[in-house]
């Protein structure tokens, strides 16, 4: 994999490229400490993997990690991003998917997990990891989500047909199982959209 990292704490910035360096799947790695260096370095680069802090505060443009998605997806569609951030409340999270990341997780994660994150979407799968995912535990669990079924949604959201859907987890599944799992999905957490299904299980659900 080829990653760039955007991330305006040279500190965490550095720590990490350390860590990913010995990862014998990555190859290339980049930095940035601003979204307009982001933006430069990414045409350059075509990284595989994007990491984006949300927030940059060292941009001479003042843009931020939202601003950079949205820019690099309008000019590469297929970009893979992972916003990596301090803060991770359902909001961030909301703004994150909505401008168009695969993923979205907290600084504080093991690097075990980031790892797998990393993987996942770069493999085309997007991911949500069980941190995040982890808030109303009264919910009963019949109202729960599978790992599965939040990776089904993600997808679904992001315009994939059933067909797509099937063929980009892991193992693939037909359409017909695909269906399935969206219309438990919908049922689980009170949704009948893609959009507010994610929002609904990120206020409330976590995975089995």
């Amino acid at each position: 994999m080829r990653i760039l990292h955007v991330e305006d704490e040279t500190l965490f910035r550095q720590a990490l490229a350390g860590i990913l360096r010995q990862q014998p799947d990555v190859g290339d790695l980049a930095e940035a400490s601003c979204g307009r260096e982001a933006l430069t370095r990414f045409r350059a680069f075509r990284p595989n993997v994007t990491l984006v802090d949300l927030q940059l505060k060292n941009d001479p443009d003042s843009l931020d990690g939202e601003d950079v998605i949205r820019e690099l997806l309008s000019d590469f569609p297929d970009a893979r991003i992972i916003v990596v951030s301090r803060y991770f409340g359902v909001e961030r999270v909301r703004w994150a998917l909505d401008a168009g990341a695969q993923s979205f997780v907290p600084k504080g994660m093991e690097p075990r997990a980031l790892f797998d994150v990393m993987r996942s979407v770069h493999a085309g799968t997007p991911l949500i990891p069980p941190q995040l995912l982890t808030r109303a535990r009264a919910v009963p669990k019949e109202k729960w989500l599978t790992r599965k079924q939040y990776q089904v949604l993600l997808l679904l959201e992001r315009g994939l047909t059933h067909e797509e859907i099937g063929d980009n987890l892991d193992p693939p599944i037909g359409s017909l199982g695909v269906k399935t799992h969206v219309r438990e999905i919908y049922q689980r957490v009170n949704a009948n959209n893609p959009h507010d299904a994610i929002i609904n299980a990120l206020e409330g659900r976590e995975p089995l």
